[in-house]
Order: C-alpha cells, then structure tokens, then sequence
C-alpha cells in the first residue's frame, strides 16, 4: 500500500469554493448588518458589504479564488509526488 496517493484537483477545487463561500457568508453577516470595520472600508470608503455590487464582486472573488488555489495546490502536490517517486 501506497504511503501518499495523489488528490484529486477538482475535488479540492469545489471544496476550497465551498470554502470561500461559506467565509464570504461570515463576512457578510460580520460586515454587513453587524457593522465591523473591514480593509476595505478603511482603504476605500466607499466600500461596504451592504452594496450589493460589491457583496457579488466579493463573493465571486471568494468562489473562484478558492477554486483555483484548490486546483494549483492539489496540482503542485500531485507534481511533487510524481517527482519524488
């Protein structure tokens, strides 16, 4: 039996969005209605989660972000594994 068997990128892919989305949820809920400070708002004081352009352009951020660090990670590691075999 193998020690180490490679992942599956897709899957990590799907389960770092599902990731993102469930952290953009807490961030909405956190930053939304509850008022805490963000970056953002700091920096750009115009930014607030309760816009509803800039709530969709931070989840789409989250989503896809979490996606393709699932995808490059799970490649990077497979690579590795074939690399030290």
């Amino acid at each position: 039996m193998e020690k180490y068997v490679e992942i599956n990128s897709q899957a990590l892919g799907i389960s770092l969005a599902i990731t993102g989305l469930i952290g953009w949820i807490i961030g909405l809920v956190w930053h939304g209605p509850m008022g805490q400070p963000t970056m953002m708002g700091m920096m750009y004081q115009g930014f607030s989660f309760m816009n509803p352009m800039n709530s969709v352009s931070m989840l789409l951020l989250f989503v896809v972000g979490g996606y393709i660090a699932g995808e490059l990670v799970a490649r990077f590691y497979n690579w590795a594994l074939k690399k030290k075999r």
